[in-house]
């Protein structure tokens, strides 16, 4: 763990942005703090703006939010909001969760296989090139994979143990879902997971089956709904435009 923390983190501060995807997802961010600020600002008795939304966020050099990623929009504004307006903040989220991933990756195979076998896992992701490079970036990938295996982690967790089972499918289908909502190239996770499901929980009876496999279900749309919901009544009221999330 302390060497994949130290690949990931090294010299973060002075990588700086090589991708357009990677400024266009920090911008997005930014969009969101900026408004947050001026909404902060306003409702505190602070010194009033005299131009509207859009003016004042097109005032600041923000861009649309676009990127059909609002989760990996949110991690990223939460980062801005812990580290500051810097380009890095979005790295270090992915060096964060990208460090974590391999701690997880790590729980999950030992209690799938042999302690041997997760430790070999451990230092594969934790020395992988791929994901070494993505968890120094900006990108969504480090982010959503994260939330995949913390997913099959919950699960495996519910699997294993009935005590608990249906919390832990619930939470289990919401990092699945939140991972889809940080890259759509995810769309194949959640029927991999509710197969899985589907397969295992043959013995169980009809009615528990439904339920399981229903709390698992509903915790994958919940992130969707999470984000859907505001962003329609938002674009109802004219407040966000059409195209933005």
């Amino acid at each position: 763990l302390i060497l994949a923390a130290c690949l990931r983190f090294y010299n973060l501060d002075d990588r700086g942005i090589f991708d357009y995807d990677e400024a266009w997802y920090l911008l997005e961010s930014k969009t969101l703090y900026d408004t947050g600020q001026l909404a902060w600002r306003q409702a505190s008795g602070g010194a009033a703006e005299s131009l509207g939304l859009r003016d004042y966020l097109r005032e600041r050099g923000n861009v649309p939010v676009t990127s059909f990623k609002p989760g990996h929009t949110l991690l990223i504004l939460l980062g801005l909001l812990v580290f500051g307006l810097h380009d890095y903040a979005s790295f270090a989220v992915s060096a964060i969760l990208g460090t974590l991933t391999v701690f997880l990756l790590y729980r999950l195979t030992s209690r799938m296989f042999r302690p041997e076998v997760a430790l070999l896992a451990g230092l594969i992701l934790a020395v992988s090139p791929f994901h070494v490079g993505y968890s120094r970036s900006g990108l969504a990938q480090a982010n959503s994979v994260f939330f995949v295996v913390l997913g099959l982690y919950l699960w495996y967790l519910a699997y294993q143990e009935d005590a608990g089972c249906r919390r832990r499918l619930l939470l289990a289908g919401c990092a699945i879902g939140f991972a889809f909502t940080c890259h759509f190239n995810l769309f194949i996770m959640p029927p991999i997971l509710i197969a899985f499901q589907a397969i295992t929980s043959q013995e169980q009876p009809m009615l528990e089956r439904a339920k399981r496999l229903s709390l698992l279900c509903g915790g994958m749309a919940l992130p969707l709904l999470m984000f859907e919901l505001p962003a329609r009544a938002l674009r109802a009221f004219d407040v966000l435009p059409q195209g933005q999330l």
